[in-house]
């Protein structure tokens, strides 16, 4: 809410803004497996770049300023210094960086016909799952690249259990539900 990233607690109700960017849009935040860490997407002007911040509001850090179109970050569900984000073409869709903005780098270079979407971890392991659209529903490792085709139909939002033996999707074009 107005370039401000707030921690509520379920507890008690307290709200606490833990980082600020004044005059920035901000995108979701999503929390580190060790709790300690959020990061979100921080839009100004032109220019992307990902806030990352310490939970308890001590210390916060953009890193990829500016480096290229920049969306979803994600914090890996086991490595809390590990996170993905997407970009948008000409680069490739698919991302990851550590948590300090060291070793960025392109997990899987999608050609211009693959048109990956809605990417998310796989449970608790190093595989992401993808869509590509109208194709099917994807699983790309994170440290291997290696693509594996899980279904053939239009998949659109995917989810995962925890321990990544079950995925819930919706569909699109055609949509004929869950």
């Amino acid at each position: 809410a107005g370039g401000e990233v707030h921690r509520l607690s379920l507890e008690d109700g307290d709200d606490r803004v833990i980082a600020e960017r004044p005059g920035c849009g901000l995108g979701e935040v999503t929390v580190s497996s060790d709790r300690k860490w959020a990061v979100t997407l921080v839009k100004k002007g032109g220019s992307a770049g990902l806030l990352v911040c310490r939970t308890d509001g001590s210390a916060s850090e953009v890193i990829l300023d500016g480096v290229r179109a920049l969306y979803h970050p994600q914090f890996h569900p086991g490595d809390p210094e590990r996170l993905i984000y997407s970009a948008d073409p000409p680069d490739p869709r698919l991302w990851t960086v550590r948590r300090d903005g060291g070793d960025d780098r392109c997990f899987y270079a999608n050609s211009p016909d693959e048109w990956f979407v809605h990417e998310t971890f796989l449970g608790q392991t190093d595989r992401v799952i993808v869509v590509s659209w109208h194709r099917g529903l994807y699983e790309v490792g994170l440290y291997t690249g290696q693509v594996r085709e899980i279904s053939a139909f239009s998949a659109w939002h995917i989810s995962s259990n925890s321990d990544g033996s079950q995925i819930v999707c919706d569909t699109h074009l055609p949509d004929i539900g869950l």
